[in-house]
């Protein structure tokens, strides 16, 4: 069962999602420790996690830290990404289980590379640290690069409706639906690259790029899905 752990104050977000499980981890507006306690309780005999996603700047490198070290299949999205560019020996923590899902500017703040450099081989800049960080690299773009080991893929699917804010996160909770599903973590991240692409190509058939938000595009998830 799929849930929510979110900061007590956070939890009236999800009124109008009534089919959406939620847990209030603490009782104010930010991720503290008491909160990182409560979620990392819950991770038993989860078979997917994905942390960052909307976590802001409240401290959730213990979570973080539980959650890689469970060995479970996780994807780190967003704000995990931001905290640990700033504690850069979590890198250790990761192995194959896991997604890192960087855009360019958070890419570079992980790796020490420039933005410029990074877009100008995204391919071997992904390819180069899924190899030293021993896990998988989804490096957003025009052409999303998907690496583990010695092998890169490419998604071409999308449009430039994509570069607004929720879309990650469509993202990332896809990746997690899949890995959830026993899909191998290559495989989820590219196979969530690719729908999440195709499902903004559909959904771009009813609405002009900058009308598209990220609700549209989960909209179009199940008719992908029916398509493909």
């Amino acid at each position: 069962m799929t849930t929510a752990a979110v900061p007590g104050r956070v939890k009236n977000a999800f009124a109008n999602l009534p089919e959406a499980m939620c847990l209030p981890v603490n009782d104010g507006a930010d991720w503290d420790s008491e909160g990182c306690e409560r979620a990392i309780a819950q991770m038993e005999n989860k078979n997917a996690l994905c942390v960052g996603c909307g976590a802001g700047a409240g401290n959730i490198l213990p979570l973080i830290t539980a959650a890689l070290q469970s060995g479970c299949s996780i994807v780190l999205d967003a704000d995990a990404l931001n905290q640990i560019a700033k504690a850069p020996e979590m890198l250790r923590l990761l192995h194959p289980n896991a997604i890192l899902t960087p855009h360019p500017a958070e890419m570079a703040r992980i790796c020490g590379e420039t933005i410029e450099t990074i877009l100008r081989d995204p391919i071997g800049i992904a390819g180069s640290y899924a190899r030293r960080w021993n896990c998988v690299v989804l490096l957003k773009g025009a052409t999303t690069c998907i690496a583990s080991g010695d092998v890169v893929r490419l998604n071409t699917s999308g449009n430039a409706g994509l570069a607004k804010g929720g879309s990650g996160d469509v993202l990332a909770g896809l990746i997690t639906g899949l890995l959830a599903q026993g899909l191998s973590a290559f495989d989820a991240a590219s196979c969530g690259a690719f729908l999440l692409g195709v499902s903004a190509d559909m959904a771009l058939e009813l609405l002009r790029e900058r009308m598209l938000l990220a609700r549209d595009v989960i909209t179009a998830v199940e008719q992908t899905i029916a398509e493909w």
